[in-house]
């Protein structure tokens, strides 16, 4: 065999195993009649010497290498959009951590805001006694400002900086007082009649500034604490028109997750039909091209490829993507 042929017949073998591994990837039946039909012709050149070689290499580059060149172009495609989808997919994964973690939190955070409203009750009955008393002595031992700091990122919401003045401003008759902190006067006798007892609400941000609502319980009124002041001043709730979204704000985490999760279910579906997606109009031009290269009179004619070739190179260009 002389070293041009067997150049030629290697090379061939090589271009057939690149198609193998496009049959591998695509898992299409007419791409892998393509390749068993290249085999065949490959065959055919190798067991018989007189033909042309020089036939097969041409063969290769106007049917073969074009096509090669064509499904490369769609898996490249196909593998840029399975990608985006999976990045959603770690994107998704990566909220429903979050939102875990926060639900995770929101266990600690329900348990933790009893007992802080049972530390600014007792806070407020302390300085009730001090109040009554005119005791100097420091009336807030319980540690009421822990809470708002290790809750406040997740769990106070932000409201308007404007309304800061009319949270916490007061008149001084309206008021208890004395240098540890103030507590409105009808805001203490309420509290007083309802032994202390008080729920709490929400955390707010008002600017920099950290407040905490509460409600008497069995009262209709609510109060405002500001830990870092010591105040306790009745508040408006109609101040606050966004109030109903902070109570039902916790509850969308579960729902978020379950929409991700399912999300995340339809993506891995696109995700297995994309990677190997041929469009109708390039499945038909493969049939096209194994209807011809395993027609009798194209084999039968198979050393004079040139103008049946060029057809066909032709027409898949035309369809490249």
């Amino acid at each position: 065999m002389d070293e041009n042929r067997a150049n030629i017949l290697e090379t061939s073998d090589r271009i057939i195993q690149q198609l193998g591994e496009l049959v591998v990837f695509f898992e299409d039946q007419t791409i892998m009649n393509i390749y068993l039909q290249n085999k065949v012709i490959h065959k055919l050149f190798e067991d018989n010497e007189d033909m042309d070689v020089n036939k097969l290499e041409l063969y290769h580059i106007q049917f073969t290498m074009t096509l090669i060149e064509l499904l490369d172009k769609i898996k490249k495609k196909n593998e840029r959009f399975v990608g985006m989808m999976k990045s959603e997919i770690e994107l998704n994964n990566d909220m429903m951590q979050k939102l875990r973690k926060a639900i995770a939190l929101e266990g600690s955070f329900e348990g933790e805001k009893v007992q802080q409203a049972l530390r600014v009750s007792r806070s407020i009955y302390n300085f009730h006694k001090i109040l009554s008393s005119q005791s100097r002595d420091y009336p807030f031992m319980e540690n009421t400002s822990a809470f708002g700091l290790k809750f406040y990122k997740e769990y106070f919401f932000e409201v308007d900086p404007q309304l800061l003045d009319v949270l916490i401003s007061y008149s001084s008759s309206d008021v208890y007082r004395n240098s540890y902190g103030a507590i409105g006067r009808t805001l203490l006798t309420n509290l007083a009649a309802n032994s202390y007892a008080i729920d709490f609400f929400a955390g707010i941000r008002i600017g920099n500034l950290m407040a905490e609502i509460y409600r008497i319980r069995n009262h209709g009124m609510f109060f405002l604490f500001v830990p870092s002041k010591n105040l306790f001043l009745e508040v408006e709730m109609s101040l606050f028109p966004e109030k109903d979204e902070w109570i039902t704000l916790l509850s969308k985490k579960e729902s978020s997750i379950k929409e991700l999760t399912l999300k995340n279910i339809e993506l891995e579906k696109n995700i297995k039909t994309n990677i190997r997606k041929l469009d109708e109009d390039i499945a038909e031009l493969l049939k096209e091209n194994l209807k011809k290269i395993t027609d009798i009179d194209f084999l039968a004619d198979l050393e004079n490829v040139d103008i049946q070739a060029n057809t066909l190179k032709a027409m898949l260009e035309t369809k490249m993507i």
